[in-house]
């Protein structure tokens, strides 16, 4: 899974550094996603996909990464969110 961090985190920030080099910290890592921001007037829920490791990563504000879920995406999510056809 692609995902960036925040638009000011840099890989030499306190966070940067907590991410890139969590299994070396001891941190596990539990990611959450959703479709939408919003469902109608309210907030869209997320959908708990597990933990993930870092595979790789690159670029400062916003660091790049790539995540390797413990667990397949649920095949509708993947669907959903798929760039590039």
């Amino acid at each position: 899974m692609h995902w960036e961090s925040q638009s000011g985190t840099t890989q030499a920030s306190t966070a940067g550094q907590n991410l890139v080099g969590h299994a070396a910290r001891g941190y596990s890592i539990y990611l959450f996603v959703r479709l939408n921001r919003n469902n109608g007037p309210l907030t869209a829920p997320f959908q708990f996909l597990g933990r993930g490791s870092c595979t790789s990563f690159s670029g400062e504000r916003p660091i790049s990464m790539v995540w390797q879920l413990e667990h397949p995406m649920p095949a509708e999510l993947l669907e959903a969110n798929r760039v590039g056809g």
